[in-house]
C-alpha cells in the first residue's frame, strides 16, 4: 500500500478561510476601520440588515403555515396554490421588507448626520 499524501485538514481550512474572507477584511482594515464613523455605520447597517432578514422569516413563517394550511385542508386533493405562487408570496413581501429597512436606515443615517 502506497501512503496517499493529502493536505492536512487545519491547512485547507485556513487557506478557505484567508481566501474567502480576504476581500472582506481588507476593506474594513483599509477603510472602515480607520473612521469611526464608517466602523459604527457598518456595525448599524449588519443590525439592520439582520433586523430585516429576522421580519422576512417571520413572515414566511406565517405565509408557509397558511399555504401549508390551505393545501391540507383541500377537499378534492388538488393543491388550491401553486408552488409558483407559492414562492411569490413569500419572497416579494420578504423583498419589501428588506427595502423597507434599508430605506429607514438611509433615513436613520441621514437624520444622524444632520
Amino acid at each position: 500500500h502506497k501512503k496517499l499524501t493529502t493536505m492536512t485538514a487545519p491547512s485547507l481550512t485556513i487557506g478557505t478561510a484567508l481566501l474567502a474572507f480576504s476581500p472582506t477584511l481588507t476593506l474594513f482594515f483599509l477603510i472602515i476601520l480607520p473612521k469611526p464613523q464608517l466602523t459604527i455605520l457598518s456595525v448599524v447597517a449588519a443590525f439592520a440588515y439582520l433586523l430585516s432578514a429576522f421580519g422576512s422569516s417571520l413572515i414566511w413563517l406565517i405565509l408557509n403555515a397558511i399555504f401549508q394550511f390551505s393545501t391540507n385542508n383541500n377537499e378534492d386533493g388538488n393543491n388550491s396554490i401553486s408552488s409558483i405562487g407559492a414562492l411569490l408570496a413569500l419572497t416579494v413581501p420578504s423583498v419589501l421588507i428588506q427595502c423597507i429597512v434599508r430605506m429607514q436606515f438611509v433615513k436613520l443615517y441621514f437624520v444622524v448626520e444632520d
